[in-house]
């Protein structure tokens, strides 16, 4: 079974909802040391590493033996393989999409794994996915058959309720919407 965690990005999560987010991530994991792969694939490569070192911080220190690796194009899916946890950070959700459109396989290396999608890296884990700034409505894998807002009613100038249903009404339109608003999360099991 692959746990899937969706996250409207870490940002505003109050201490007792962090504290829970990382326990629905860890607490199944029986392995003396957990291995992380955190992939900034919807990032521009030159702000990784940094980005890699402050994401280590959001995590450390809370009771589990964490290893952390960056993911890096070439070999991600041999990364994959080797990781407990998969997370997909935030960025721009396009950018994303060019880069894994060009990895054979690692869909399926995600089976039996703890997923985390956060923000634009959530948008290519799920169905249909809507982007409050530019009011842009995309595909993403499918990997989660849902359709997905993040950061939902986050910023004043959007109009939240005309995107939310510009993405109801786009293709499938039988699938549960889901809308988390900044520090929230949501756990599929498939």
């Amino acid at each position: 079974m692959t746990k899937y965690i969706l996250a409207s990005g870490y940002r505003g999560m109050t201490e007792n909802t962090a504290r829970s987010f990382r326990k629905e991530i860890f607490g199944g994991i029986e392995k003396k040391t957990i291995k992380i792969l955190d992939c900034f694939f919807a990032q521009d490569k030159s702000s990784w590493s940094e980005r890699f070192e402050r994401d280590k911080v959001f995590f450390v220190n809370q009771g589990y033996d964490l290893s952390f690796e960056l993911a890096e194009i070439e070999s991600f899916v041999e990364q994959i393989k080797q990781s407990d946890v998969v997370i997909f950070q935030g960025g721009h959700a396009r950018v994303m999409e060019d880069v894994l459109s060009k990895i054979s396989g690692w869909k399926e290396s995600l089976a039996g794994k703890v997923v985390i999608g956060s923000s634009a890296g959530a948008d290519n884990l799920v169905r249909h996915y809507g982007v409050g700034k530019t009011m842009r409505i995309g595909d993403g894998y499918g990997l989660i058959p849902i359709k997905f807002i993040p950061h939902f009613q986050s910023d004043a100038g959007v109009d939240w309720s005309l995107l939310a249903k510009r993405l109801e009404d786009y293709k499938d339109t039988s699938l549960e919407t889901v809308y988390l608003k900044d520090g929230e999360y949501k756990v599929f099991e498939f």
